[in-house]
Order: C-alpha cells, then sequence, then structure tokens
C-alpha cells in the first residue's frame, strides 16, 4: 500500500505540473485585444529608423557608434481607414527577437504571443484630414513616450492609442543597449548593455548620467519632428504637428527621463511620471512644468527604499523647500498607503489603489496573469481597470496642458476613478 502511495505522488504532481503547461500554452496562444478607449479618430502608426549623426552612443560597448532609435508614432487616421487589418503588435522580426531572447518559459509560457495581440492602429494609415499627401490643415499636440528600462515602447500600445485616437500625435522609441532587444531594418539586432542598463546595486550616478542621456534622445526626436513637419517625404506629416504644444510622459525609468525632459527642454510644456524613481537634476531643481504622478502601491518595499523614492517625488512635486522640511523621505502612512505631500501649483499627485509596478503597461496584459500576481508584479485592481484609469488620467491631464481644456476636469478625476488615493492639487 505505501508503495502504491510513493508511486501516485510523483505521478500526480507530474499530471498537475502538466495540466498547469497546458492551460498556460492555450493561454499563450489565445487571442488578446487591447482594450478599447474612447476616441473620436482611428488610429494609424508608422515606425521610422532615426540617426543622431551629433552624437556616440556612450552606451555602446564598441566605440565611433552612432546614436539610433527605432521611432514609433501613433496618430489620429483618417475616418476611411480599414481597421478590419490592423497592425501588428510587434513587427515579425522584432517579435521573433523578442521569443528567441525571453527562451521557452518565458517566450511560450510566461508571455502572450505577440501574434495572438490585437492593436486597434493601422499601418501607414493617412493622417486624419489628409489622402495621398494633401488636405487638412490641423495640427495635432504631440506626447512623447519613454518605456521603463528595458521595456520596448509597444509595451505602452494602450497609452498611445489612448491618445491618437483622441488627437495627439505619440511618438515612442526602442533604444539601443537599454530596450530588451531593437531590431534594425537593415537586420541589425542590438540587446542590452552595462552601460545601457545599469544594475541597480551600482553606483546611482549611473542612472543620473543614463536619465540625462535619454532627456537627450528626446530632444532630438523633437528636432527630427520639425523637420518632418516641415517637410515630410510621405506628405503623412507636413505641416500637421504642433510642436507648440509638446508633453512627455513615462514609466518607470521612462517617468524619470519625463520629469528629467521637463527642466531640459523649454519645448515641453507638460510631463506625467508613472510609478518611477527620479532620477537627474531634477531632483534638486525641481520642475516648474505642469506634472502628474501616478504612483502605485509600494506596501512590500522596505520603508527605506520607498521612503526614498517617495521623498524624490515629494520634493519635485512640492517645489522649493519649505522651512523646517528636512527631508529626503515621506513615511508611509493612511488607508492609500503614501502620506501625499503639499505641492505646488499645477502639480498633482495620486496613488492609484491596487496598481503594482507593472500595472501602468500592457504588460499587465500579456503576461501570464496569476504568476504576475503572486510575484508582486501586478495588483487587485484589474489588468484592463488599471490601464483604463492610467489612461483616462493622461488624457484629462494633457487635455488641460495641451489643448486648453478647462483645469476643473482634474478635480473630477478622483469621482471618475475611485482607485485614485490621496492627492494634492494647487491650481
Amino acid at each position: 500500500m505505501a508503495k502504491k502511495i510513493l508511486l501516485y505522488v510523483p505521478l500526480t504532481l507530474l499530471s498537475v505540473f502538466v495540466l498547469v503547461v497546458a492551460v498556460m500554452w492555450i493561454e499563450h496562444k489565445a487571442p488578446l485585444t487591447l482594450p478599447v478607449l474612447p476616441g473620436a479618430y482611428p488610429v494609424g502608426r508608422v515606425i521610422y529608423d532615426w540617426i543622431d549623426s551629433s552624437r556616440i552612443d556612450s552606451a555602446a560597448p564598441r566605440p565611433g557608434v552612432k546614436r539610433e532609435l527605432m521611432v514609433w508614432i501613433w496618430y489620429p487616421a483618417g475616418r476611411g481607414t480599414d481597421a478590419s487589418r490592423p497592425a501588428p503588435y510587434l513587427p515579425d522580426p522584432l517579435a521573433r527577437r523578442v521569443r528567441a531572447m525571453q527562451g521557452f518559459v518565458m517566450g511560450e509560457l510566461f508571455t502572450s504571443d505577440p501574434s495572438a495581440v490585437r492593436t486597434h492602429s493601422v499601418e501607414q494609415a493617412n493622417l486624419v484630414g489628409r489622402s495621398g499627401g494633401a488636405g487638412g490643415t490641423a495640427r495635432y499636440p504631440v506626447v512623447l513616450m519613454n518605456s521603463g528600462i528595458g521595456a520596448l515602447a509597444a509595451d505602452y500600445t494602450t497609452y498611445a492609442e489612448s491618445l491618437a485616437a483622441a488627437g495627439y500625435i505619440v511618438v515612442g522609441c526602442d533604444r539601443p543597449y537599454s530596450t530588451f532587444v531593437v531590431a534594425f531594418p537593415n537586420g541589425r539586432v542590438v540587446q542590452r548593455s552595462a552601460a545601457g542598463h545599469p544594475s541597480e546595486a551600482g553606483d546611482p550616478a549611473n542612472f543620473d548620467r543614463l536619465v540625462r542621456y535619454w532627456s537627450r534622445d528626446e530632444h532630438f526626436i523633437l528636432d527630427k519632428l520639425q523637420e518632418l513637419d516641415k517637410d515630410d517625404p510621405s506628405g503623412r506629416f507636413t505641416g500637421r504637428i504642433d510642436l507648440d504644444h509638446v508633453g512627455v510622459l513615462g514609466h518607470s525609468f521612462g517617468g524619470a527621463t519625463a520629469m528629467q525632459f521637463s527642466v531640459d527642454d523649454p519645448r515641453c510644456k507638460a510631463a506625467v511620471n508613472l510609478d518611477g524613481q527620479p532620477f537627474g537634476s531634477v531632483v534638486t531643481t525641481g520642475t516648474s512644468k505642469p506634472l502628474l504622478v501616478l504612483t502605485g502601491e509600494h506596501g512590500r518595499e522596505p520603508d527605506s527604499v520607498t521612503g526614498k523614492i517617495m521623498g524624490r517625488i515629494a520634493r519635485i512635486v512640492r517645489g522649493p523647500r519649505i522651512d523646517g522640511d528636512s527631508g529626503d523621505s515621506v513615511r508611509a502612512r493612511g488607508d492609500s498607503g503614501v502620506m501625499m505631500p503639499v505641492v505646488r501649483a499645477g502639480h498633482y499627485w495620486y496613488e492609484v489603489r491596487g496598481a503594482y509596478h507593472f500595472n501602468f503597461s500592457d504588460m499587465a496584459l500579456t503576461k501570464e496573469k496569476w504568476l504576475a500576481r503572486i510575484a508582486g508584479a501586478t495588483g487587485s485592481i484589474g489588468s484592463r481597470r488599471g490601464l483604463e484609469v492610467t489612461a483616462g488620467c493622461l488624457r484629462t491631464f494633457f487635455d488641460v496642458y495641451l489643448k486648453g481644456a478647462p483645469k476643473g476636469v482634474l478635480d473630477s478625476l478622483g469621482g471618475r476613478y475611485p482607485e485614485l488615493g490621496s492627492a494634492g492639487a494647487y491650481k
């Protein structure tokens, strides 16, 4: 009897393992449609390979390499756009490289098949009001979108499509030596390097240097957009890019970049940081630009870690130091988990209840949901709900500061989205 039990135990465990793998494989292949968020326009998408001939890439492992970016642009498309054949979530060459880099377990079990992810963008569609390079006079404000370090621009497609559908030109990029993998049109493939993706255990100054370098990327991208607005060879963007109304957003290290860029480039009119620890000179100088900060719950982290990050955010959001303020730290407290500081005019800080770090990207949908919850990558807010809340906040904020909507609509965010925790805001 004992021998039979000993035999049944490993067989049962093996059966459970096979069942779990089978379920994960089915989920990996299952069709996944990104959230549909309201907007007046269909969405177009184009991808460019841009080289900054004025800069040598300091993150490259060999000398003399020019800085080169794969730039993704989402934009409002014409109403006759055929949305029945959406753009692939990842272009095939990039998808193949990503799967090869991730390996079987991460690529085939823990992550949705990119070919099964349905976007709402159409490749190479005409800009709204423009057909064959003619027609249309409206200009559309620009939002620069910065991925988290290692993440792809496509990992934030939900936000890009939401903003483009609302009448924004949204520009993201894959950064060689920082992004997980970059596949260029000529077949060259670039992976991360130590300089482009520093270790968190290393010298913090590495991140200060890198955030300024990423900010310089955004400056270059704006210059290229100015060239497109002046004379786009395709005719798509000529005279249609409103560079007088530029915003920037980012997640994680991309959020740090957004903050830094708001200081570095006067063309930036407003910035959003999604759950990113600030780095660079903005930590000490702050920013006078309108700023929205959304942070997730960080109760699982050591108080010293949370306190340092929240303290940095507090100093930026608050503005100039207040007499008697000693500090670098803000203690976690209250039912929302974080004590919100006094803030300066035009600065808004919300905690999104139930959201963890990866609820601020499409990875909340494309990664295996139960394992992501167990690992603490995502929280209880729900994969789609977290994206919907964040996308709604982004659109409202940029509508105010890039399109001139009444500032009062920002006061209604808490009522529209009960997941938003304590906030401070001075108009």
